[in-house]
């Protein structure tokens, strides 16, 4: 990422989902489901050089006591295994800082923040 960019992630279907700083940006996704708090879906083309298209999937829904959260990543094109591990591991540790912040913090998850 760049030192100085901006993450900006659009709430509403047909937003995008981007990186922006001084002298341009990366155009991560374009939201294609958007249920707040409940459910977000995006899609990049031409991802990695036009190499490979990816389809994000995530919801949460209650389930007894406790919530339930489901994240589908596919990936079609050419797909080096490091890129793989690299969408692997950013996403868990994601889940992870923001689950542990609303649970020590009580901070609620902010895609713009």
């Amino acid at each position: 990422m760049h030192p100085q960019a901006e993450v900006r992630h659009d709430r509403r279907v047909g937003g995008l989902i981007q990186e922006v700083w001084p002298t341009g940006g990366a155009l991560y996704g374009t939201i294609t489901v958007y249920e707040e708090g409940k459910r977000h879906a995006s899609v990049a083309h031409g991802f990695m050089g036009g190499a490979c298209t990816i389809s994000n999937e995530e919801s949460v829904e209650a389930e007894g006591e406790g919530t339930r959260m489901r994240k589908s990543l596919r990936f079609w094109g050419i797909v080096p295994e490091e890129t793989e591990r690299m969408f692997r591991e950013g996403a868990a540790s994601m889940l992870e800082r923001a689950l542990k912040q609303y649970c020590e913090e009580g901070k609620r998850y902010e895609p713009n923040a």
